[in-house]
Formats: C-alpha cells, sequence, structure tokens
C-alpha cells in the first residue's frame, strides 16, 4: 500500500491593522492630524504618533446609567 503524505503548505499571515496603526499612517502621510469620533471619546492622532483623547463625560454617564438601569429591568 503507497500512502503519501500531503504536503503541508504556509498560509500567508493576515495582519489586521489597528485603528492606531491606520491612524499613524494616515496622519503622517497625510502630514495632519487624524480625528475618529466616537459616542462619549474623541481620538486625536498626531503625525508623530502620540494621540489626546477628549471624553464626553456627560454622554459616558448617560450611556452608563443606561446600561445600568437596563440590567436592573431584568
Amino acid at each position: 500500500m503507497n500512502t503519501k503524505r500531503k504536503k503541508k503548505v504556509d498560509k500567508p499571515v493576515e495582519k489586521t491593522l489597528s485603528h492606531y496603526e491606520i491612524d499613524v499612517g494616515l496622519a503622517t502621510k497625510l502630514g495632519t492630524i487624524v480625528t475618529r469620533a466616537g459616542s462619549h471619546l474623541t481620538v486625536k492622532t498626531f503625525p508623530d504618533g502620540h494621540q489626546e483623547l477628549e471624553w464626553n463625560d456627560e454622554v459616558l454617564a448617560k450611556e452608563v446609567r443606561d446600561a445600568i438601569a437596563s440590567v436592573e429591568s431584568k
């Protein structure tokens, strides 16, 4: 009985870029500040790679209150 082993083919490793890596790349390439705004947090990425976080405390507090209320109502 003749059996052959299948050769293992290495699959290319896929790398998913983080938001930070994407934003730093854009900021560096464009030479400008890249802003990513969420509901309660805004992140500014500068061409040199540093970031500034701006929190919206009122929206964050409301989201926390809503989450607590939804759990307590169950």
